[in-house]
């Protein structure tokens, strides 16, 4: 009976450390840029690991940086998630790897009048789609929307950004 329940332990170990994988961050292969513009689906509410060199800082809390990687007008905003306050400005020109959950919005003019009501309607109301800069009138944002879908021929414009968890700086580009 000592040497069937040592086997069924050692079984049972077996079977339970197989079935349950950990997953680390390390797993996780670096995306391009390029790949999210391309193929945004196959990465939407998904965790990846981008990296890139910041060309910009918002001012205005730190909320904001901008990435890019061989081509400086090729750019990805990276915006603050629940475990972030802020990103410093002396990140500028830095090359960082950034983990993070990649996110998109589609407007289209259902959003756009959505938005105008909830702005008329509730004064306090703070806009959370990153497209809106807090500095500029809500009502000059929405007419830029609409002139920037009606551009665009198909309706709707995506935003599209990625909501850090963390980041590293791997080097000074300077």
């Amino acid at each position: 009976m000592n040497r069937f329940t040592g086997l069924l332990i050692v079984f049972t170990a077996f079977i339970f450390l197989s079935c349950n994988p950990k997953k680390s961050v390390d797993s996780l292969k670096p995306v391009s840029i390029a790949q999210l513009k391309t193929n945004p689906s196959d990465y939407l509410d998904k965790r990846i690991v981008i990296t890139g060199t910041v060309s910009h800082v918002c001012r205005e809390g730190g909320q904001k940086m901008f990435l890019f990687q061989n081509h400086p007008d090729s750019l990805i905003r990276i915006t603050t998630g629940p475990s972030l306050t802020e990103f410093t400005i002396d990140l500028e020109g830095k090359e960082v790897e950034v983990t993070g959950i990649y996110r998109q919005l589609k407007i289209d003019e259902a959003y756009l009048t959505d938005l105008e009501k909830g702005q008329m309607n509730d004064k306090g109301h703070t806009n959370e789609n990153p497209s809106i800069h807090k500095n500029e009138p809500v009502a000059g944002n929405i007419q830029r929307l609409r002139e920037r879908i009606a551009a665009s021929g198909s309706g709707y414009i995506t935003d599209q950004w990625i909501e850090a968890e963390s980041f590293t700086v791997l080097s000074d580009k300077d």
